[in-house]
């Protein structure tokens, strides 16, 4: 019982910190769709996407304000 315990914790730890942040690859589709698409393409701000944590915070970023 105290194996199959110590295994569960070990591969929970393990699996745990294999999670690869995946809004990266998000974030600079997003952007580049933006600069692609977006009304406002040549008001956009060049910034990192990969420096957001969610697409949502980037295209508040990127957005145009009048």
């Amino acid at each position: 019982m105290r194996k199959l315990l110590y295994y569960l914790v070990l591969s929970t730890l393990v699996l745990g910190a294999c999670t690869k942040e995946e809004n990266e690859p998000v974030n600079v589709a997003v952007y580049n769709a933006m600069k692609e698409w977006y009304l406002w393409y040549d008001k956009i701000p060049s910034v990192d996407p990969q420096q957001y944590k969610s697409p949502a915070q980037l295209l508040e970023a990127i957005k145009y304000k009048q």
